[in-house]
């Protein structure tokens, strides 16, 4: 899954946006080129899933006060590589800018744009690779429940159950990290995490290798990795030594694979309204609903409070796995039960 298209606008002013797309003034609307492909429009984070959202309170206490400070987190940043994983101890920066220390993060990825993105500790929820958290420079392990959260039911498994996958689990959608050290002002902290997609639970890295779409550098697709552009959408919680906390959501980076977070006091959010004007109508931001375009790609309109600021990221996810082999006793093959697990996880992708 790929961001093609990143702009960034504010009602206020001409927006700011990627170099292929024409600024604009407040109100505006703008039209990119004539596409004959057909997709979907999903306006709103949460429209592809209806998944509901994890109690956060149950993993940390929430205390919005202006005591919170401004901490960044970034993944795979400034990286086109759609073939990067989390799985390498450097994956994740956390920059603390805030006066006060970091005690701990949050990361919710319930909501992300992959949605069946999911941490895999022990190897069960995704490929055979597996990590559990890790820290740069250090050789300490941190698993188990009081890292990994909101566990998950697990995927389709065929039925009949196919073996080969019947011990496969739903994964996490929570990381919790208890800092070792608590992070100072000015200081960073790297670390990693094996996340995969839940879809290919278990299922042999042969079977899916097996003619499968290959990227534009001719490499066989990491199906079991997740880049920083697969969790826009995710919610990311950081906990001071003060008490105070602080949130923010992973969006793009500006680059295909990045992402990045900033968390921070939040007195109030200025309402903005997104609107996506296609030849069949309008799809606003505030519907829980979908809609389809075709023929061109629609126009983007955008409706706010002064000063309020949007950044929208348009992605093409697809399946790369084309291995039709059937398993015993069961009519799915390969490319079957993975397409029945994202079908029965994310019914409302077409």
């Amino acid at each position: 899954m790929s961001p093609t298209l990143e702009p960034t606008a504010s009602p206020s002013a001409a927006p700011s946006v990627s170099p292929n797309v024409a600024p604009a003034e407040s109100g505006a609307t703008l039209s990119p080129t004539e596409n004959k492909l057909c997709a979907p429009i999903y306006p709103d984070p949460g429209m592809w899933t209806d998944a509901v959202l994890p109690d956060i309170s149950t993993v940390m206490s929430l205390n919005n006060t202006e005591d919170a400070g401004i901490v960044e987190l970034t993944i795979h940043p400034k990286s086109d590589s759609m073939q990067r994983s989390t799985y390498a101890h450097n994956s994740f920066t956390l920059r603390n800018r805030a006066s006060q220390a970091v005690q701990a993060i949050l990361i919710d990825v319930t909501d992300c744009v992959l949605s069946d993105a999911v941490f895999d500790p022990d190897g069960t929820a995704g490929d055979a690779a597996y990590i559990a958290l890790k820290y740069k420079d250090s050789d300490q392990i941190y698993d188990g429940d009081g890292v990994f959260k909101f566990f998950q039911d697990p995927p389709f498994n065929g039925d009949p159950v196919i073996q080969e996958v019947a011990g496969s689990t739903g994964g996490y959608k929570g990381l919790y990290a208890e800092l070792p050290t608590p992070l100072a002002e000015g200081q960073l902290l790297k670390f990693g995490v094996d996340m995969d997609g839940n879809s290919i639970a278990m299922v042999a890295e042969a079977k899916w290798h097996l003619g499968a779409y290959l990227d534009d550098e001719q490499n066989i697709w990491d199906l079991g990795g997740i880049s920083g552009s697969e969790l826009i959408g995710s919610r990311f919680y950081v906990k001071f030594q003060n008490g105070a906390t602080a949130m923010g959501h992973i969006g793009s980076d500006g680059y295909k694979a990045g992402g990045k977070a900033k968390a921070k006091y939040r007195s109030s959010e200025k309402s903005v309204i997104i609107k996506f004007v296609t030849d069949t109508g309008i799809i606003r931001s505030d519907e829980k609903r979908i809609g389809q375009y075709g023929g061109v790609v629609p126009a983007l309109q955008i409706e706010g409070q002064q000063g309020a600021q949007v950044r929208i990221s348009i992605l093409k996810g697809f399946n790369p796995v084309l291995n039709d082999a059937k398993y015993p006793n069961n009519a799915l093959g390969v490319r079957g039960l993975i397409e029945e697990r994202l079908r029965r996880g994310s019914p409302q992708f077409p």
